[in-house]
């Protein structure tokens, strides 16, 4: 997150915070593969304008002298429109995808683009029947069916997970 003529300040605390920032947007790639098994209808117009403006923020920034701390915090908006567009009126299949692939694309750059097996293994961290009461909640939340999300939320919670909705989506854990 330094320009690379700078000199690079390195501590735990910079570097527990670059693994962080990493893992939200792996986070985010995993919101968008889930999301994608129940997609909304149509497009999402702000979500498109985010992918545009995103990706060109983001060259922009490398063209201008490699400035990496710009090109992180593009992705950095980039990530947080997707985690609107996943809790909110999700797009379709198809506009989720494209969020997705721009998201590893620019990832990739850097050379820190997760492999689909990678995105899987980390998004099946919890039990078969926890993830797909936990998606279903997504989908409910999703269509602003909050009764049938708060149903779930109390199956998820009887078989001893808990569920928090965060400003980076929905986030299961042994409760």
């Amino acid at each position: 997150t330094s320009h690379y003529r700078s000199k690079l300040p390195f501590s735990d605390e910079r570097l527990e915070e670059a693994g962080k920032r990493y893992e939200r947007v792996k986070k985010a790639l995993r919101s968008l593969s889930t999301a994608m098994e129940a997609p909304g209808q149509g497009m999402d117009p702000v979500l498109t304008a985010a992918l545009i403006d995103g990706r060109t923020r983001f060259f922009a920034a490398l063209s201008d002298d490699f400035n990496t701390p710009e090109a992180w915090a593009a992705l950095d908006g980039l990530v947080r429109a997707v985690n609107v567009a996943v809790e909110g009126q999700r797009p379709s299949a198809d506009q989720l995808r494209e969020a997705k692939y721009l998201i590893i694309e620019l990832l990739d750059v850097f050379a820190l683009a997760p492999t689909e097996a990678e995105i899987s293994a980390e998004a099946s961290g919890l039990p078969s029947e926890v993830q797909a009461l936990a998606d279903a909640r997504l989908a409910a939340r999703a269509s602003k069916d909050f009764a049938a999300s708060d149903t779930l939320r109390d199956q998820i919670q009887a078989l001893g997970y808990e569920v928090r909705d965060t400003a980076d989506g929905q986030q299961v854990c042994k409760g």
